[in-house]
Formats: C-alpha cells, sequence, structure tokens
C-alpha cells in the first residue's frame, strides 16, 4: 500500500567515541542499542539483537511522535526514535525540535530520519518551493520520465530515461539548508537511518511498457515478460545507484557521509511468490534473480501486513506468517552476496483507528469483529514475534499513518516493544536469537507453488512446524491454522536444544502437539501471544521460558 516515504541512510562512524552528556545524565540503554546498531549482519558473535522503531515521526502531536518514541528509550527500552527529514530546499530544520535533537545528540543516540521519497520531485510541480517544476520541465533528452504514445512527457518515472537528474535530486535532498542545520544540532551520530518508500510514480512491467516510447525504441515490441521485467530491473539500478549518490553525496563530510547505508521499503523479493499465476506481474524476477533491488539497495524494511484491503489475516495460510517463509530463502541468498545487507521487518494490523483523517479507511478489525473473534494487543505481538524469530531482523519498524492517534494503538506498539525488550532481557532468548538455527520441515511443502522458476524448486520454503491441530487434506489460501509454531536449534545430534515458538490467534489451546524435526513430538500450551519453550534432547526437558503477550 502507498504511503509517505523515506530514504534510508544509516552512518555507524565514531561508534567507539564516549558521548558527548555526563554518565549521569545519558540512559544506560542508549549505549547498549548504539553498540548493537553498530554491529555487522555478519558480526561473528551471531546475530546482533534488534531494536523497535516506527515509521511516524514529528515534535509534540498525538500521534507516535518522536518525543514518545524517546521517552521510551529514557525508559530503558531498546527503542531507534524516528525524526523528520529535513524538508528539502528549506532554510531550517523543525525548530520546535532542537531540544529533542540536542538531547539524543548529548546521548549519542542512534536515530531514524522520514522523509517522503525524494525521486518523486522528478515529477512535482509545486513543490518545492524553491524548485517549481525544476525536473518535470526539462526537454525529451534530458528527462528522466516516460515518453507516452503521444511523444509528450507522462508525470511517471521510466527506467530508460535521463540518469543525471536522479542524481541531482538525491543530491538536493541532503545540501539544503534545513539538513544542514541537522547536521549542525547533531554533528557526529553514531548511527542513522534514513528509510526510502521506494514507492514513487514509475513506470513498472504491469502497466504495460511497451506505453514508454523510451522502451520501444530501445527493445523493439514483442518481448517476453521475463525480458521485459529485466530490463526494467537493469533500467533501475542504474537510476537508483545515481539517486542514492547524490543522498550520500550531499552528506557533510565525516560522520554523515563516510559510512551511509541506504535502505528502501520492500526493496527485495516479493513475498507473494508462487501464491497465483499472476505474482511475476508484481515483481522484477526473473528466472535467475529473484529481485535486482538488492543490488542497488543496502537493505530493505519489508511489509509484513495483514492488509486492510485484501483477504489476507494472521489466521489463515494467506498470512504475513506463511509469506514471509518466502523470505527466508531470499535472505540466505542475498548474504551470500553481501552478507551485511540490512534487515528489517515493518508490521502492521491493517487498523487505523478513530483520527477524522482515515475516516473512510475500512480497518481489518471490521472482519475479525464481523467472524466473532476479538483483536487484543498480545495477539498482535503473538503474530509479529513469529516474523521476528523467523527472520531475525534489525529492526522492527511498525507502521501506522502519519496521523493516527498514540491514545488508539500505544498498547499494540509497546506489546511490539516488549516483543524486542525480551529479546535482551531473558538469557535463553538472547542466545538463540544470536546463534540458533532455523529448523525446516521437511514433511510439506509450501502451500504456494505456482509457477516457481527451476532454480528455486527445492529451495527450503517451509518451517512451519506440524501440530496435531493441523486441518487435514490440502491446504488452500483460507485454510485456518489454529497454531503457528517454529523453532531454531543449536548444537549437535545427542546435546541438541531447541527454542520453540508457538501462537494461536484465535484463542489459547493446551496439551497441543507440535513435532519438531529430527526430535519428535513435544505437547505445551499455546496463548494468542505466543509462548517459548526450552527443549532438551539430552534429557528430553521441555521448559517454559517464557510466555510472549506479557
Amino acid at each position: 500500500m502507498s504511503r509517505t516515504g523515506v530514504v534510508v541512510l544509516l552512518t555507524t562512524a565514531m561508534l567507539a567515541l564516549p558521548p558527548t552528556g555526563t554518565a549521569s545524565d545519558i540512559p544506560p540503554v542508549v549505549e547498549q542499542v548504539r553498540v548493537e546498531l553498530g554491529k555487522k549482519s555478519s558480526d561473528a558473535g551471531g546475530c546482533p539483537l534488534p531494536v523497535v522503531s516506527h515509521w511516524a515521526s514529528g515534535f509534540g502531536g498525538t500521534n507516535f511522535s518522536s518525543d514518545y518514541q524517546t521517552s521510551l528509550l529514557e525508559g530503558g527500552h531498546h527503542v531507534m526514535p524516528t525524526l523528520p527529514f529535513p524538508m528539502p530546499g528549506e532554510a531550517g530544520y523543525v525548530a520546535t525540535g532542537a531540544a529533542l535533537v540536542r538531547k539524543l545528540a548529548e546521548w549519542r543516540a542512534p536515530i531514524s530520519l522520514r522523509d517522503g521519497q525524494p525521486e518523486s520531485l522528478l515529477y512535482a510541480e509545486n513543490f518545492p518551493k524553491d524548485a517549481h517544476g525544476k525536473w518535470l520541465n526539462l526537454p525529451l533528452d534530458a528527462s528522466p520520465l516516460c515518453i507516452g504514445p503521444d511523444g509528450k512527457l507522462e508525470k511517471r518515472l521510466s527506467p530508460f530515461g535521463a540518469i543525471q537528474p536522479w542524481y541531482e535530486v538525491g543530491a538536493y535532498h541532503t545540501i539544503s539548508g534545513s539538513f544542514k542545520q541537522l547536521e549542525q544540532w547533531y554533528p557526529d551520530p553514531p548511527f542513522v537511518v534514513l528509510l526510502s518508500n521506494n514507492e514513487p510514480n514509475r513506470l513498472m512491467p504491469k502497466y504495460g511498457i511497451e506505453s514508454d516510447q523510451r522502451y520501444v525504441k530501445k527493445y523493439g515490441t514483442g518481448k517476453s515478460a521475463e525480458f521485459q521485467r529485466g530490463a526494467v530491473g537493469e533500467g533501475y539500478v542504474e537510476r537508483y545507484a545515481a539517486l542514492l549518490k547524490g543522498l550520500r553525496d550531499g552528506l557533510s563530510a565525516g560522520a554523515w557521509r563516510e559510512h551511509a547505508l541506504l535502505v528502501g521499503y520492500d526493496a527485495f523479493g516479493p513475498p507473494h511468490f508462487g501464491r497465483w499465476h499472476g505474482w511475476t506481474e508484481y515483481s522484477l524476477s526473473t528466472a535467475q534473480e529473484i529481485s535486482p533491488w538488492p543490488r542497488v539497495w543496502d537493505g530493505a524494511s519489508v511489509s509484513y501486513y495483514t492488509n486492510n484491503w485484501d483477504g489476507s489475516t494472521d489466521y489463515r495460510v494467506w498470512s504475513p506468517q506463511v509469506e514471509a517463509m518466502n523470505w527466508v530463502f531470499m535472505l540466505e541468498e542475498t548474504r551470500r552476496v553481501n552478507p551485511d545487507f540490512w534487515f528489517e521487518l515493518s508490521p502492521w494490523d491493517g487498523n487505523w483507528g478513530t483520527n477524522k483523517v482515515y475516516a473512510k479507511e475500512k480497518s481489518k478489525l471490521s472482519s475479525y469483529l464481523q467472524a466473532g473473534q476479538t483483536w487484543s494487543p498480545e495477539r498482535y505481538a503473538g503474530f509479529v514475534q513469529f516474523g521476528m524469530w523467523l527472520l531475525k531482523p534489525r529492526v522492527v519498524r511498525e507502521f501506522r499513518g502519519s496521523s493516527v492517534l498514540l491514545s488508539d494503538f500505544q498498547r499494540e506498539f509497546e506489546a511490539l516493544v516488549g516483543g524486542v525488550d525480551r529479546v535482551w532481557e531473558n538469557p535463553t532468548l538472547t542466545r538463540f536469537w544470536r546463534q540458533g538455527r532455523l529448523v525446516p520441515n521437511p514433511t510439506r511443502e509450501h502451500p504456494y507453488q505456482t509457477d516457481i522458476p527451476v532454480k528455486w524448486k527445492s529451495v527450503s520454503r517451509w518451517f512451519l512446524l506440524n501440530t496435531s491441530l493441523d486441518p487435514k487434506g490440502e491446504w488452500g489460501l483460507n485454510t485456518e491454522v489454529p497454531v503457528f509454531s517454529i523453532a531454531n536449534v543449536m548444537g549437535e545430534a545427542g546435546g541438541r536444544e531447541w527454542l520453540l515458538y508457538a501462537h494461536a490467534p484465535l484463542g489459547p489451546h493446551t496439551g497441543v502437539k507440535i513435532e519438531i524435526p529430527g526430535y519428535g513430538n513435544v505437547t505445551v500450551d499455546v496463548t494468542p501471544g505466543g509462548v517459548f519453550y526450552l527443549v532438551k534432547e539430552q534429557d528430553r526437558s521441555v521448559t517454559r521460558v517464557t510466555d510472549g503477550g506479557s
């Protein structure tokens, strides 16, 4: 779904320097977060521990503001606050944010910056104030936009248009006076994340790329759909490389520039891989490459959504839990090429709340209520923790609309904060997060099996464990799954340990038998908020470690 975007830069310079504030002023958790975020994804000590963040930002207000997020950090939670991206073309940063930015600078706290999509200025008419249509009105041969069948420019980015404007618009965002003001207030951040929404109005194969005269001139007509996807992917790799170089070059030398890492929203392979015959139309996959985006972005923040506009839920086969299992092989493949690829999980429950801005938006809650179900922060936490322990993301970054009221969803977000804190605070969870290996389930195929390219037909894509409550027969998209469970394993045969995680979206179950591949059945109780059990091969003990939703 579309939403206001962001461009992500990540700076890790000067991590070892002491904070500028006095030790007594700095919450101890800040140093913990700073050190963990400074680790490479390929850290020799294992997977770095996660932090929680948010897409919302702003100073004051009634939403998930930067102030609120900072208060959670100050309260000892493992949070990376998100601030507004400096407005391009403006002379100074948001004045009301000065005190908060300076506090974070004194702490030397890692931060995120949330921006709109920088590339969208390439077709903007009235924004920014000092660049009205600067790139919109370029001559045809110098324009980054599509040329329609009538020979006129369209307000849509072309993967075959001019490249120089992409660099210019990137640099424009970070050389502005407002960005320099922020850099002055926070001159040596140890870690800065700027997230790109990666959803501008751009030409994609599903729109019919032969409508762009640039494509036809270069490749002619009648090429296969796979050829078109490959051509579009290659074109965007080159252009986004220019955009991101411009963003980086506009930063001040030193901490802001030298360690920049750029991350795009959904800049990754498709979770709907294999779900229906048209899945490839909504991707840039080819027979050899599942997605070109990891070749240009340094990381991705992927949507783990129960969308309010489709049939996905947290309790059926068509669910983020089942779809996210497709990302396991994609992430492994990506990290074989780039071991330090940055990976974030962006959850959303499909609910909008009471703010009048969203009055016309249907919430997912209504479909649950119509089915006689209840929704709770605990159920949300159970669903998100499944994705966390499946993929071990660096950040759990919740999405809500920018004007969604904190009062509507504070308990939901703080349930996610609790899920992240739990990884840090429970020694068993910490150990398995760092060193545990995800256990595949070879007894069943992933239910999404349509048009799978030969290259990926044999990769492990199914990690959901068999349970005594599993529905019989073939599973379809609407098949209900009473219990979602996965396991991570440590050690070698004879002395193995498993961390079993299970959640039951529609209500608690007692005495559930769950089969751990290579070990056998264990009998456990499962709740909507999720439960963790430690299973030891040596003495065949099963110990409840902690609840996931408390």
